[in-house]
């Protein structure tokens, strides 16, 4: 199968500005570069083709689903826009524009969707706003100009980086920003309680994942 990158990378790019407030970090875990701790066991359900059961995990750098031969070798598998959804023992992922969420059940309808980008400091340019420019280096340690190789975790480990996760809500394979009228919308029955909350406090920081989480599970009883 081909190693496809370039969703990821345009992801990862279009994502900087959100990740400069966190100070760089020197190497990257196996637990950030994967959003799962190993691989497991799971189903890739692919449109009009069903599932594949195998050994999955995903890279949270470039957004490929990871599985590995016969022989051992991890391999990225290609997408050619027709994965829907992906299960790892247990724990389900959706993609949208080219990003993996991982869902957590709310209620019935409504689910917490989080994201995790993660942005590799492998240059030390200064773009405009004080950001740090990485797109040379990125497209450089991701192979885009070598055959479209896979990410490895070895090529990354030592390298700084900087990670954030954000929490959304996910409704009818929809992603929604967290803020009060879609709360509203999604919580009807806890109005008043959405309402004096963000009285209160104004705005939800969508970067403190477990905050969100205790909301919404509130709004969501």
């Amino acid at each position: 199968m081909k190693k496809t990158l370039l969703i990821g990378l345009f992801a990862l790019m279009g994502l900087c500005a959100n990740l400069h407030a966190q100070d760089a970090v020197q190497g990257v875990p196996a637990n950030v570069f994967y959003l799962m701790p190993q691989m497991g066991q799971g189903t890739v359900t692919l449109k009009g083709k069903g599932g594949i059961n195998g050994k999955y995990n995903i890279c949270a750098i470039d957004n490929t689903v990871r599985f590995k031969d016969k022989n051992g070798t991890e391999l990225a598998l290609e997408d050619d826009g027709s994965l829907m959804q992906v299960i790892i023992e247990g724990v389900t992922f959706v993609p949208v524009n080219g990003v993996f969420y991982r869902l957590e059940k709310l209620n019935d309808d409504i689910r917490l969707a989080i994201r995790r980008d993660v942005n590799l400091m492998t240059d030390s340019k200064v773009a405009s706003y004080g950001m740090e420019s990485n797109t040379t280096a990125v497209q450089d340690i991701m192979g885009i100009n070598s055959d479209g190789r896979t990410l490895t975790f070895d090529e990354v480990k030592d390298i700084p980086y900087r990670m954030v996760e954000e929490a959304s809500l996910y409704r009818n394979s929809e992603i929604i920003p967290v803020n009060k009228k879609n709360c509203i919308k999604c919580f009807p029955e806890k109005k008043a309680e959405i309402e004096a909350w963000f009285k209160e406090h104004k705005k939800i920081d969508s970067t403190d994942v477990k905050a969100v989480k205790a909301l919404c599970e509130q709004w969501a009883e």
